[in-house]
């Protein structure tokens, strides 16, 4: 029964996305994905509106996307953005991640 109470803690949490991002998050997000994204009423339109990818996909998701969108989805042209081959770190990434997962 702990177990289960757990698993089901833990899925409650990446359903909301893992906890709150930093204040940091939003100028993160500007800097390195809004030239191609649109998040509410500003952003480019190269890639898909991620206005309410927080309804659609998890943080673990998004996260993971960010990193290397070609692992999930070969023919994805975002560009990798984990570090060498990407400008952010894990972490960077994790901030950005639980930004876009409370975007409902």
């Amino acid at each position: 029964l702990d177990e289960e109470i757990v698993a089901l803690s833990a899925f409650i949490e990446e359903v909301r996305g893992g906890g709150p991002p930093s204040e940091e998050a939003p100028r993160k997000f500007r800097r390195y994905c809004s030239e191609c994204h649109r998040l509410g009423e500003r952003g480019g339109d190269k890639g898909p509106d991620l206005s309410s990818i927080g309804s659609a996909r998890t943080r673990s998701f998004i996260h993971r996307y960010i990193e290397n969108p070609k692992t999930l989805l070969p023919t994805s042209k975002m560009p990798v953005f984990l570090e060498p081959e990407g400008p952010l770190s894990h972490t960077q990434i994790e901030d950005i991640a639980r930004y876009l997962a409370a975007q409902r």
